[in-house]
């Protein structure tokens, strides 16, 4: 009876046990994996349904995420859009969700930003946000997400712009631990009124940026950057394939203070700036395979540069 499983997991979710596994797990050889609840969002829902099936769907994230708990899924249906119109429009407090958008390219759920103070804010930690589009419909909104949470991963999530509505910042993390950003396309053309820098993290452990792209036309200062370190450690910068326009004043791709560690390594990164050997800049992390260039039509240089 190896194959027959058992709903014995938590709130009525099977963990995969075998009938045979069941006295072991009693007698507390073998643990139990723990599931929570699924729950579905779909803005062309009809309103008022539990969460709990596709046919009741929540017509908001934010409405599914108030009721979620730790080891909750939320699926959001492709073609799904809602907007955030305010500080912390959409807060996850919680820990432990896993939320994954549903669909391909253009039919993934689309979150729009519609206020310059418009924020998604992750406060919880052990969460997983994947497969979403980001877009502006207002210019200059000032940060798209605030996350203060550990063991937060952004995985493709996408950021395109739209026309005449630019971004200054895609994320902050603040204090948190072992956060990631990994597999995101972003695309903006034209640069904010402010100065840019598009990823922060201050005071991070094992902040790790991951297999991005990142093409962004950003407001030409030199204190502008797709990446800012500030007293973080032992993160990790890898991967990565980043375009970096918007002037000649405008310097480094990836920038850090001295206090930031880690290590940055087999990104290709591109500017159009004066001088190459300001395009990685993080004097306080071990740099190799990294390839820098600031002309079209070349090949860049090794950072650090081999003999």
């Amino acid at each position: 009876m190896a194959n027959q499983f058992l709903k014995y997991g938590h709130r009525g979710r099977s963990p995969y046990l075998g009938q045979d596994q069941i006295p072991a797990l009693e007698a507390g050889i073998l643990a139990a994996q723990q599931f929570g609840n699924d729950w579905y969002v779909n803005s062309a829902a009809a309103s008022g349904g539990d969460g709990t099936t596709p046919a009741s769907a929540k017509t908001t994230l934010a409405a599914a995420a108030a009721i979620a708990l730790s080891g909750d899924r939320i699926f959001i249906a492709p073609g799904h859009t809602e907007t955030i119109a305010a500080a912390a429009g959409i807060a996850l407090s919680q820990s432990g969700l896993t939320i994954i958008g549903l669909g391909v390219g253009s039919t993934r759920p689309t979150f729009t930003w519609s206020a310059t103070a418009s924020t998604w804010t992750i406060a919880g930690s052990n969460n997983i946000l994947s497969n979403i589009i980001c877009k502006s419909s207002i210019d200059e909104v000032v940060v798209m997400f605030q996350v203060t949470g550990s063991n937060v991963v952004l995985d493709r999530v996408d950021f395109v712009e739209t026309t005449s509505a630019q971004t200054i910042a895609f994320a902050t993390f603040a204090t948190g631990t072992d956060c990631t950003v990994q597999n995101c396309n972003h695309y903006q053309a034209t640069a904010a009124a402010a100065t840019q820098i598009w990823i922060t993290a201050t005071s991070n452990t094992r902040f790790k940026l991951l297999n991005n792209v990142f093409m962004l036309t950003l407001k030409d200062a030199a204190a502008g950057a797709v990446f800012f370190g500030v007293t973080s450690t032992n993160i990790l910068l890898q991967g990565n394939t980043v375009k970096m326009t918007g002037g000649t004043t405008l310097l480094s791709v990836f920038l850090s203070l001295n206090t930031t560690t880690g290590m940055v390594c087999y990104n290709n990164l591109a500017a159009a700036v004066t001088l190459v050997t300001g395009i990685n800049d993080m004097p306080g992390c071990y740099s190799a395979q990294n390839f820098c260039v600031v002309t079209v039509d070349k090949s860049g240089i090794l950072d650090p540069v081999v003999a």
